[in-house]
């Protein structure tokens, strides 16, 4: 029993927001007084109940558990969400004396920063009125601003310094002077998990990129520019975000126009520089022209595509998932993004008109409200004589890449297996094609022979799960 108590306090460490006071230990504590019928027991290294167990009461202590909604945060358990069948368009804008859209940052669940191709930077609402206008920006096809914690603007102006606005829009202040002829800031984004500022620069004399990080008082902390071996990460690093893990993720286009296939790369380091992969795109053969990109509560990355007019889903490992949105009559080339962690939804914007559609393709698994799933879960605690082995709640299991090799064995007098059946963690029945159906262990050595099983049929046993009852 104390070794469930303390995994329960490890999980809650781990993934229970501050804001759900109600935990799962309190739980316990509360259905252990409301439902004394419960005994729990021990059986066979698992936790059970006795069938005395009255669900009913369960739910009603249940519902006494309330979730409310709070502004500025983060989804502690990653398990609670889950990807729609398709994406939802929530909503679609047309903004007034703006044209192809270039970057936008989220201020708050209904106003956004937005720059365009025509020297455009501008605060405007979901009815999409222009609110402020910033006078100095910079013109570039890039990600030239950001919003920090406190809903202050970051932007590049047109001398290639990094100014702050106010959250009154009052006051502005040079965060970060350009001094350095030969470097110039492209792209920045602002790291809600460290108060950081990335910036992507790019030196036109040599052709290359690197990315930058300061600290909230404006001092270098970091230059990250070359992989292990020397060679240079950047191109042009033209947009970038951060992932939950802090990985540091840049769109980044290769403007060497010596190069054949002219392909640009979503390229990921980790928060110390090391270079994790560059991702080219979903095959081998394609090419990829990224240029807005971001990341989302499930820590999948998103970049918009200019070669496929899409935008596409990876894991944070970067293998490629699907294409989430492509070119549609009501978008347009999708050219932009900006993922707003409060409401979960995508803020895309067109590459060629003044539209900003809005998606929601992550919701929220209401476990603690859907009866059913509670009761899923329920199930998984076993009553006695009914122990076997089960997944239990599988929102707690995850898929791991690349898989992890625990160990191999070579099995005496077999050859070419043809099935395998799992009786516990250690040992296994094998057949082959020569008619052997051995059971042996981990170390391959045979600890039992069934001499009159058939030898040409390939799933030709399984293992019976035998009850015993207390």
């Amino acid at each position: 029993m104390i070794i469930h108590i303390v995994s329960l306090q490890e999980y809650e460490l781990r993934y229970v927001q501050p804001e759900f006071t109600f935990s799962a230990l309190q739980f316990l504590s509360s259905i252990k007084t409301a439902l004394p019928q419960i005994h729990p027991t021990l059986h066979t290294s698992q936790f059970s109940m006795t069938e005395s167990l009255n669900k009913e009461d369960v739910m009603e202590s249940l519902s006494a558990i309330q979730i409310t909604e709070r502004e500025n945060r983060r989804a502690g358990n990653q398990c609670l969400l889950k990807l729609t069948y398709v994406p939802e368009l929530h909503q679609s804008l047309t903004m007034t004396g703006v044209g192809c859209y270039y970057h936008i940052s989220c201020v708050t669940s209904d106003r956004v920063w937005v720059s365009d191709d025509r020297k455009n930077l501008i605060l405007t609402d979901t009815t999409g009125v222009p609110l402020h206008r910033v006078e100095d920006s910079w013109s570039g096809d890039t990600g030239l601003h950001t919003v920090n914690s406190e809903s202050e603007l970051i932007y590049i102006d047109r001398n290639n310094n990094i100014n702050k606005l106010s959250k009154d829009m009052k006051t502005t202040t040079t965060f970060l002077e350009k001094t350095d002829s030969t470097w110039e800031p492209w792209c920045v984004y602002w790291s809600p998990s460290t108060g950081d500022l990335l910036v992507g620069m790019y030196n036109n004399d040599a052709v290359t990129g690197k990315v930058t990080r300061y600290n909230h008082s404006g001092q270098l902390t970091q230059t990250i520019q070359h992989d292990n071996t020397g060679r240079r990460l950047y191109s042009f690093p033209n947009y970038i975000t951060e992932n939950n893990n802090g990985d540091v993720v840049v769109s980044d286009y290769n403007n060497d126009y010596d190069d054949a296939f002219h392909s640009g790369a979503v390229v990921v380091t980790e928060r110390g520089g090391r270079h994790r992969f560059s991702y080219t795109g979903p095959r081998s053969i394609s090419l990829l022209d990224p240029c807005g990109i971001c990341t989302d509560a499930l820590s999948h990355i998103l970049v918009c595509d200019y070669e496929t007019k899409t935008v596409q889903m990876l894991d944070k490992d970067g293998h490629f998932l699907s294409h989430l949105l492509t070119k549609s009559q009501e978008m347009g080339v999708p050219w932009v993004l900006s993922y707003d962690v409060n409401t979960r939804r995508l803020w895309v914007g067109s590459g060629d008109n003044n539209k900003v559609c809005v998606y929601r393709y992550i919701t929220r698994q209401d476990a603690l409200t859907d009866q059913s799933r509670v009761m899923v879960s329920l199930s998984g605690i076993p009553t006695p004589g009914t122990e076997k082995p089960q997944q239990g709640n599988q929102c707690l299991l995850k898929l791991m890449s690349p898989p992890e090799l625990l160990y191999s064995l070579t099995l005496t007098c077999v050859d070419k297996c043809h099935h395998i059946s799992c009786v516990t963690s250690d040992r296994v029945w094998v057949s082959d094609y020569k008619g052997n159906l051995i059971l042996t262990d981990t170390t391959g050595v045979p600890l039992h022979r069934v001499e009159n099983s058939c030898s040409y049929l390939n799933g030709l046993h399984t293992r019976e799960q035998t009850l015993h009852g207390n």
